[in-house]
């Protein structure tokens, strides 16, 4: 239903995801694959996580022409996304 990338300056990009109704984790990772198939490497998404709640005006996630909030999507899913990235450096360690 809605997704919201980061990843600038990381190893890989992580997707913030709003199912649509029903969708199950393979149906997302079905999605996920289809399009990063279509993009550069660059681009595609490495990680994705649940987001809390549909990105919206109400939550201030979304302007008033529903464009995404990146900076207020950020602040709250920011200690959620650098997890994932913390992670694989401990791995690596």
């Amino acid at each position: 239903m809605q997704a919201a990338l980061f990843g600038e300056a990381r190893p890989w990009n992580t997707a913030l995801i709003v199912p649509a109704a029903g969708a199950s984790d393979a149906d997302i990772e079905q999605i996920v694959g289809q399009v990063n198939a279509g993009l550069p490497d660059y681009a595609r998404v490495g990680r994705w996580l649940y987001a809390d709640a549909p990105f919206s005006s109400q939550n201030r996630q979304l302007t008033p022409n529903f464009r995404l909030r990146r900076d207020v999507i950020w602040q709250a899913y920011a200690p959620r996304i650098n997890t994932l990235y913390e992670e694989i450096d401990n791995v690596c360690v």
